[in-house]
């Protein structure tokens, strides 16, 4: 059997970083031996030769290149959050794996796989609703009421006067007459 030459721990440790993973522990020594490594990309951490990495083995068994299937528990309550989306349970470490979560907006639960996350019917409502008032020129000055026929306080911005217009009164073409305080205290008289 040949003898290969060493790879010294700098060209392993570049070998490494270039294949997306950081070294968990020092090199072992020889490309045969497993290493424990962290994937960059979604933070999982396994053991993997070297040599496997090398030959670019997509052995997902054996874990030598990374498929992304794991995600770190704390980039998965980041994803829940900006879904508007509260934990009811701790992640369960797998993309496959059902995740207990409720809607910080209604209450609503869900158990879905971190690939069918998606925001609440309430939550894209509401924002479809914000961009409504926002188009007729509108700034929200409270969350969204719920519903399209109740009042929304809201600033008109031509004029800075609160208002009250509802979805539905927006949807009618009713929009702000921009009168000013003044304005309103000479139409008065």
């Amino acid at each position: 059997m040949p003898i290969l030459p060493q790879t010294s721990p700098e060209d392993a440790l570049t070998e490494l970083r270039e294949g997306g993973y950081e070294p968990l522990e020092p090199y072992p020594g020889r490309v045969r031996d497993p290493w424990r490594v962290r994937c960059v990309t979604c933070g999982v951490e396994k053991r993997l030769m070297l040599n496997n990495l090398r030959s670019g083995q997509r052995n997902l068994r054996s874990g030598q290149r990374c498929s992304h299937a794991s995600l770190s528990a704390e980039r998965a309550v980041v994803l829940a959050d900006e879904n508007g989306l509260l934990p009811l349970e701790p992640y369960p470490g797998f993309k496959s794996r059902p995740w207990k979560l409720q809607c910080a907006v209604c209450g609503k639960n869900y158990s879905l796989r971190i690939r069918d996350l998606r925001q609440c019917t309430c939550v894209q409502k509401a924002r479809a609703a914000e961009a409504e008032l926002r188009a007729a020129g509108y700034e929200p000055l409270v969350p969204y009421p719920g519903t399209a026929r109740k009042p929304w306080m809201s600033r008109c911005i031509t004029c800075q006067q609160e208002r009250r217009p509802s979805i539905n009164t927006i949807r009618a073409g009713r929009r702000c007459l921009h009168q000013t305080p003044d304005q309103m205290a000479t139409s008065s008289r």
